[in-house]
């Protein structure tokens, strides 16, 4: 039975092609390994990941420019939302648009961090913020390409932000504690401002999404920074960026989200994951054979002494359903491909089969070139017209002062005339308003 089991699983599963198929269709495998980095003193996973996703945008341009493949036609799959983020970020860096849920996480953005990071300084206590304001400090340094010092990380549990303006805007330290009183669309819409981040175009769309966020939020609640922040780490740290309807963009998915969807290009960049599974992975056994019978089940951390154990069998069964999933992931990947398919895995001089990467390499061992490419190339043209949309390309965040005018209600703007506000009341509201507003001797003149 354990003999036959994979391959009877699969003995029905040969792809059918439907009636307006079109002939033809494009296949590549590429090992990656040392000869690919000679200038590298270890080939790590990191290194194979790199040189991957450089030969991906390379194949993207091609098919884009020489084959008039629709960007939207092509996806990338990935196992993880790291991979994902890492592969976004490769993407942009070459002004290649994409879509990707879990990778264009808000929260992941560098730039709306460090505003996060500020609000949760501004309404702590300063013996309390130190990791809030070395984050700041940190991200401050990293958006603009600079350098701190790491003596600026020291000593910090007890400054006030208002001492920080050799590391810090000179705006914010100076200005902070007035600010507080702005209404947070605004008081977000400064921090911009202060940290110079209204010209960095790649955080753009992070930052006006964020900026819906903080305005629609108040309308889910209580106003002001403490409820936002908690909202924030409950609800608003899984909010993605908004994708637009028929925008022309490679997606980014993982694997497991790709059932049932289909490309015209698919790619695998980093075909590498384990065949026995995650080493030390919970899973549970039977105990009815063994002295913890009374247990009926016990959980166990997944590995190879397992093998040699009371539990042999169950750890076998449990081997056997990780190479199962292992293939179907495979499976899954492959079959997400109209007209053509690129896998990439790591090269190894010692073929050991530890991962799906190893099994392709072993499978097509001998069809491999001199250069580590097994292709079988028949390019399908398809006449299909990509629509042009009409999105905005920004270039600057756009940012105003004015903002503050849409929050002063209108019987309030003029409140030293004090029209409209019944006589009883007028002079504890014209008090608050001197109090709120006046800051000298001269300033409270000004209302008499």
């Amino acid at each position: 039975h354990y003999n036959s089991i994979i391959t009877d699983i699969y003995a029905g599963s040969t792809q059918n092609f439907a009636i307006n198929t079109l002939k033809g269709g494009t296949i590549k495998i590429k090992k990656f390994g040392k000869d690919n980095a000679p200038d590298e003193a270890r080939f790590s996973e990191t290194v194979f990941r790199d040189i991957a996703l450089n030969d991906i945008i390379e194949e993207i341009f091609y098919l884009k420019n020489e084959k008039n493949y629709a960007l939207k036609d092509i996806a990338i799959l990935v196992r993880s939302n790291s991979e994902a983020m890492l592969t976004v970020q490769k993407l942009m860096e070459q002004k290649l648009p994409v879509l990707s849920g879990d990778a264009l996480l808000i929260s992941n953005n560098s730039a709306v961090q460090l505003i996060i990071n500020t609000l949760k300084t501004l309404i702590g206590l300063d013996s309390q913020t130190a990791l809030y304001k070395a984050n700041c400090i940190a991200l401050y340094h990293s958006l603009h390409e600079k350098e701190a010092n790491a003596n600026h990380y020291l000593n910090l549990n007890n400054v006030s932000l208002s001492t920080l303006t050799n590391v810090l805007p000179k705006s914010l330290c100076e200005n902070w504690q007035s600010w507080l009183q702005l209404p947070l669309p605004e008081l977000v819409e400064i921090l911009l401002e202060a940290y110079d981040l209204k010209n960095l175009t790649q955080h753009l769309p992070y930052l006006l999404a964020f900026r819906d966020l903080t305005a629609n939020a108040g309308k889910l609640g209580e106003k002001g920074i403490i409820s936002f922040l908690t909202w924030w780490d409950e609800d608003g740290v899984k909010k993605s960026l908004p994708s637009p309807e028929g925008a022309d963009a490679i997606q980014i998915i993982t694997i497991h989200k790709s059932k049932g969807l289909a490309f015209r290009a698919v790619f695998v960049p980093f075909c590498n994951w384990e065949v026995k599974g995650k080493t030390n992975s919970t899973f549970w056994v039977s105990s009815e054979d063994t002295v913890y019978k009374e247990l009926r089940g016990i959980p166990l951390k997944y590995n190879e002494a397992l093998a040699d154990s009371s539990i042999a069998k169950a750890y076998y069964e449990e081997l056997l359903y990780n190479n199962m999933d292992a293939l179907n992931m495979l499976y899954v990947a492959t079959t997400r491909s109209k007209d053509y398919l690129y896998i990439a895995t790591i090269a190894k001089k010692e073929l050991k089969l530890s991962n799906m990467g190893d099994v392709i390499n072993f499978t097509f061992d001998e069809q491999f070139d001199e250069n580590g490419v097994y292709e079988i190339i028949d390019y399908v043209s398809d006449e299909s017209k990509t629509e042009e949309m009409n999105f905005i390309n920004l270039k600057s965040y756009p940012t105003t002062t004015r903002l503050s005018e849409l929050y002063i209600p209108s019987e309030e703007k003029h409140l030293k005339h004090l029209v409209n506000i019944e006589k009883s009341g007028r002079k504890g509201s014209l008090l608050h308003d001197i109090l709120a507003s006046a800051t000298t001797e001269k300033g409270v003149e000004d209302y008499t």
